[in-house]
């Protein structure tokens, strides 16, 4: 396994950075407590729990670089890079799965939901909380908050703060490879 200084400041990039990202005070006692319970009675309903809010938007500016395809810590990039330059069977394997299970996760939502005659994934979804409602505002928030009523929204929102969790988990299992690569 050869890699440039390019390389391997890339991946210590994404190492540096996963690292932050667990640091914040959303992880700082393991994973957030976040759920979501479905009653049936007279009427359907369900109650959810998020975490702190604040804790929560201080942890999404680090976890969007992951996101960010000019970001250097870029997700798919850094797991591109590895899986090429990589000679070791298993690490490779270990990147494979890591990656599918992150794409599966961008693919296949929790809540199944549709949109405009459109399956809205968690994907999609990831991006209106990011950058439709957080950290960009546009007309799309328009159309989208018409079609999604104060109602659905919590579903929405639980749909996207598991998406977020599970995927730092995923950022952190990388890290954990590129620790070990780093360190060879």
């Amino acid at each position: 396994m050869k890699f440039t200084e390019k390389e391997i400041q890339k991946l210590r990039v994404f190492l540096y950075r996963a690292q932050e990202l667990k640091k914040r005070r959303l992880f700082k006692d393991g994973y957030p407590k976040h759920f979501l319970e479905v009653y049936i009675g007279k009427s359907i309903g369900y109650k959810t729990i998020f975490p702190d809010e604040d804790d929560f938007r201080s942890m999404l500016i680090d976890f969007r670089t992951f996101l960010l395809q000019k970001e250097p810590n870029h997700f798919n990039s850094v797991c591109n890079l590895l899986y090429t330059k990589l000679e070791s069977n298993e690490l490779k394997k270990q990147i494979a799965e890591i990656r599918a299970s992150y794409k599966t996760t961008l693919e296949q939502s929790y809540i199944g939901y549709t949109f405009i005659d459109k399956e809205f994934n968690p994907e999609d979804n990831l991006d209106y909380w990011l950058h439709e409602l957080l950290f960009h505002t546009g007309q799309k928030i328009d159309v989208i908050s018409k079609r999604f009523n104060e109602s659905k929204k919590p579903l929405l929102k639980y749909d996207f703060v598991t998406t977020v969790l599970d995927l730092s988990g995923y950022i952190f299992s990388l890290s954990t490879v590129i620790s070990q690569i780093l360190q060879e």
